[in-house]
């Protein structure tokens, strides 16, 4: 577990509905005070200067100190819900639009390398508008250790790559399903890839030939949502 402080009106009201906010600290003319009171939440009163001096403007005037933890990959099983591995995302805005959009489409766990990833930093759980509060995270060593760990517990796996031989609407996901996203400039290591049951492209017609990994993400997880078998 690792203790932080994070910041933004939508992420702070998320973790004030969950009640998971260890202490906030918000604007002397904040009328959010007599709800802290009611909910018992250690908070600290500062002037609206000092409160952008200290968390600056992208805070909107909410700050609160949050416990990350990062869960065991054990825990997962065929029950636990469709997973995203991101395969070495780096930048925490597009880590925090992932878990966003599939917070939306009923992704809610998301397993990151340990090293050359992004942690769930207070950039991605801004940038997820609070999703990041509902979900699981899981931190490994090795991902292809993982996925062969998930296959044994009954996950398919599914890649996106712009150069799969699948095209994404032709898929119709078998559930528990895994889908692997990769970085935005490398994509999905090719011993990653291997590791797939699916490869999958996302067809496009513009001159630009590639999606952010935020944007293919959103894509995926809508199209695995509404096509799901179960």
């Amino acid at each position: 577990m690792s203790r932080m402080i994070f910041y933004g009106k939508n992420p702070f009201f998320e973790a004030l509905n969950s009640n998971k906010i260890i202490k906030a600290y918000i604007r002397k003319d904040d009328r959010i005070k007599d709800l802290l009171i009611r909910k018992k939440i250690l908070f600290e009163e500062l002037t609206a200067d000092k409160h952008k001096e200290k968390f600056g403007k992208d805070a909107q005037g909410y700050a609160f100190e949050f416990e990350v933890e990062y869960c065991d990959l054990d825990e997962l099983g065929q029950n636990s819900g469709n997973i995203c591995i991101l395969d070495h995302i780096q930048d925490p805005h597009n880590f925090g639009a992932i878990v966003r959009a599939g917070h939306c489409f009923g992704v809610r766990n998301f397993i990151i390398a340990k090293d050359n990833q992004s942690p769930v930093t207070p950039v991605v759980v801004k940038s997820s508008a609070g999703a990041a509060i509902y979900s699981r995270f899981y931190e490994v060593v090795n991902i292809n250790r993982s996925i062969e760990e998930l296959k044994e517990k009954g996950y398919w796996i599914y890649a996106a790559d712009m150069n799969g031989e699948t095209k994404l609407g032709d898929i119709r996901p078998n559930e528990p399903y895994v889908v692997i996203i990769g970085s935005e400039g490398e994509g999905i290591r090719k011993n990653v890839l291997k590791k797939a049951d699916v490869v999958f492209r996302i067809p496009m017609r513009g001159v630009i030939d590639s999606l952010n990994a935020s944007q293919s993400a959103a894509i995926a997880f809508y199209h695995f949502y509404i096509n799901s078998k179960i």
